[in-house]
């Protein structure tokens, strides 16, 4: 189910590479990618041509698409509109628990994408949405500073949907995630890519 709960507005914080400390590391960097539900299918219709749906592993891979490729060209994608997609997710599992300070995606640039995360106690919190940005097709939207508005969260895995309902045109989709933080354990170091920083909307809200 998506979360319809208003949300709250942060300011946009525009990261520089020099800015984040060294010891961060993109921990969901060739993590497990589950895919629920169904993707890669159009509705009747549509003004878009079918093309190959990317591997789910694309998603960590740390490589961004060169910005405003095609929302469907390379990515994984989806339409909302279609019933069996409705209610699709992607879960990327950080096997173990992480601190996370920095979130980055690139995605469609004309929808919403809510991102919740697993805590410590295996329920799910509400951490917001990036919103739609100005542009065509991929945008890059981030690093977003999380510490910087009190967001910054502690988690073993990230959820990502669409709102729909309004906030997208039910073509959407996601070439890249990135998540930087640290943990108890460290994990392999991953490059950390320039970036554009663009808005995030965030709410924290508890699921079960």
């Amino acid at each position: 189910m998506h979360c319809m709960c208003r949300k709250t507005i942060l300011s946009s914080v525009v990261v520089a590479l020099a800015g984040i400390s060294s010891a961060l590391v993109n921990v969901a960097g060739g993590k497990p990618v589950t895919l629920n539900g169904t993707f890669g299918e159009l509705r009747d219709g549509a003004a878009w041509s079918q093309t190959p749906l990317a591997d789910a592993s694309s998603i960590v891979d740390g490589v961004f698409l060169p910005e405003q490729t095609d929302w469907n060209d390379g990515s994984v994608w989806w339409d909302n509109t279609v019933q069996a997609s409705m209610f699709n997710s992607i879960v990327i599992d950080f096997l173990g628990t992480y601190h996370i300070d920095y979130i980055t995606i690139q995605a469609d640039n004309n929808d919403y994408y809510g991102i919740e995360y697993l805590a410590a106690d295996d329920s799910w919190v509400t951490l917001g949405a990036f919103t739609n940005v100005s542009g065509y097709g991929l945008i890059t939207r981030g690093p977003i500073d999380l510490a910087s508005n009190g967001n910054d969260f502690t988690g073993k895995a990230v959820r990502i949907t669409t709102l729909g309902n309004g906030f997208d045109d039910g073509y959407v989709s996601i070439s890249e995630f990135q998540a930087l933080g640290e943990s108890a354990v460290p994990g392999p170091a991953a490059a950390i890519p320039a970036m554009l920083g663009l808005g995030v909307t965030a709410l924290r809200r508890r699921r079960k």
